[in-house]
């Protein structure tokens, strides 16, 4: 009786292989990249198989490398400065988080990331949270918290508070200044 296996299939063979091996060339050279989910698990596993061969140093291993790798830098990379990074660890060299779903279609995205990344993107993600909280915190402190917002409005152009008219009274002279003004207007005339 044949029982049905489930597996990420990712299109036909030669089409995998091309597509996990261009992601782990990438993943090498930047570090870190975006993607789907299921392909940020595969490419985490091959990753982590290919840190883990760079760590044996022979020149088989070398040989493979650059087998599974589309660029000779990225090869050298591997073999010559990721290898150092990982020596004391034995395995879980990459992480997988997930980001959220993309807006045109909804699929599940993930960044792949070496652990002990100078520049990782977790790490940024988390000191820009902790500064935009930090930020708050000191402007609720200084007592700008809610009311950081409100501004004073800006006066009208050509408005003069001292001249007010009064249209139903059939006056226009409110202070002393313009009762002088109409009082030198009724001489003139």
């Amino acid at each position: 009786m044949k029982f049905v296996q489930k597996r990420w299939k990712f299109g036909g063979a030669r089409r995998r292989a091309k597509m996990f091996k261009s992601l782990c060339t990438e993943l090498i050279m930047h570090e870190s990249i975006e993607t789907h989910f299921r392909r940020a698990q595969m490419t985490s596993r091959l990753a982590d198989k290919l840190i883990t061969l760079a760590k044996d140093r022979s020149l088989s291993a070398r040989r493979r490398i650059s087998h599974l790798v589309h660029t000779e830098k990225a090869a050298k990379k591997l073999f010559w400065h990721l290898w150092k990074r990982y020596e004391s660890r034995y395995g879980g060299y990459t992480r997988v988080f997930q980001t959220g779903r993309r807006g045109r279609d909804g699929t599940k995205m993930a960044v792949v990331e070496f652990v002990d990344s100078p520049a990782s993107i977790l790490t940024t993600r988390q000191e820009i949270k902790r500064a935009e909280n930090k930020a708050r915190i000191k402007s609720y402190k200084r007592g700008l918290g809610s009311l950081a917002h409100i501004t004073e409005p800006a006066p009208l152009p050509g408005f003069q508070p001292e001249r007010v008219i009064f249209r139903s009274l059939g006056r226009s002279d409110t202070t002393e200044s313009t009762s002088a003004e109409t009082s030198s207007a009724e001489a003139s005339s």
